[in-house]
């Protein structure tokens, strides 16, 4: 045989061996979708989050996002609102898994919380909760192709928190979207939506809310909606909630933050009137010294709870108001 009668065999084998393993089942006619009779998109959380594939949820430690998603899992179960945006859940199903609370902890806290958010606890039996920070990708699998067997599925899963799961580098892009391509696969094979709560970069509170914000690299691009999770620069019992990537989302959803009441520690109500456009969570160090000192001047002619009611601020926040400028004071002696 020729070198040249060789190569061309070769290449016949190949060409042969490529159409053979070719599948077109997974590929889709423009002609199908187009004539689809769907005319919307699917919403676990209506205009919101979508029915399957990634979210990523961040902010600074202890502003609440975990308390958030657990609402979030507990009103999907129960088809209740969650913050004032109605849910739609098919199976009612939730799975939690938490890598920093463990059940001890959880025992008291989710007990405390469904009994502020006045809930009907016979809808516990459907939000289940992981404690390991193990093999998660694994362990998903296998729940997920068990329920399939036994034909059911599940809403969301919350996995809280990433940075607990994640033992590459965070701030390597490609080493992040290759492990976060396994759960999207995962999520779009088994049709339900995956959350990863994650932090902030240190800096960010004192910037306008932006994708940037997440800590590490590459999260947020891979994630089909991102929702920083901010605390209010002036008002202590108040958190904002800001979408600052949506796929298919409206635009004006991207520039306001959803302000959030969260007096009791427990759980959030929304507060339809007092969202703030992006820019307006931040403030600038003179402008809240500026605040500090008027608010302190009026508590030293009245007092504290009159003070509350003039700046409509509640008592704690006017007491750290008074403290900061009691220590700026302080530093102007020394």
């Amino acid at each position: 045989m020729s070198r040249e009668q060789a190569v061309q065999e070769l290449l016949g084998s190949q060409t042969a061996a490529t159409l053979e393993t070719i599948n077109y089942k997974s590929w889709h006619k423009a002609s199908e979708m187009i004539n689809s009779p769907k005319t919307s998109f699917d919403w676990l959380v209506d205009g919101l989050l979508p029915k399957t594939g990634l979210v990523v949820f961040y902010g600074a430690p202890d502003s609440g996002k975990s308390t958030a998603l657990r609402q979030l899992c507990l009103s999907i179960v129960a088809k209740t609102n969650w913050l004032g945006f109605k849910t739609n859940g098919t199976n009612l199903r939730a799975a939690f898994i938490s890598t920093e609370d463990d059940k001890d902890a959880l025992d008291v806290i989710l007990k405390e919380q469904v009994n502020a958010m006045g809930y009907d606890k016979v809808h516990g039996d459907k939000l289940y909760f992981l404690f390991q920070a193990g093999d998660v990708l694994k362990e998903l699998t296998t729940l997920l192709e068990t329920s399939k067997a036994n034909d059911d599925s599940w809403d969301i899963i919350i996995i809280d928190c990433f940075s607990d799961i994640f033992t590459l580098q965070a701030n390597a892009a490609n080493q992040v979207r290759v492990f976060l391509s396994s759960f999207h696969d995962l999520a779009r094979t088994y049709e339900t939506l995956i959350i990863f709560n994650h932090h902030s970069k240190k800096e960010a509170e004192t910037r306008i809310p932006h994708k940037n914000n997440a800590s590490g690299v590459g999260l947020v691009a891979k994630a089909r909606v991102a929702i920083e999770f901010r605390k209010d620069p002036l008002e202590d019992h108040k958190r904002h909630l800001c979408v600052v990537k949506g796929n298919y989302l409206e635009d004006k959803m991207k520039v306001e933050s959803f302000c959030l009441d969260f007096s009791s520690g427990f759980h959030f109500k929304i507060m339809p009137d007092d969202g703030k456009p992006f820019e307006s969570l931040v403030l600038e160090q003179e402008e809240r010294e500026n605040i500090d000192e008027n608010i302190y001047n009026y508590v030293e002619l009245h007092d504290q709870v009159k003070a509350a009611v003039y700046f409509e601020k509640s008592q704690p926040t006017i007491s750290r108001a008074v403290k900061r400028h009691k220590d700026v004071l302080l530093k102007r002696k020394e």
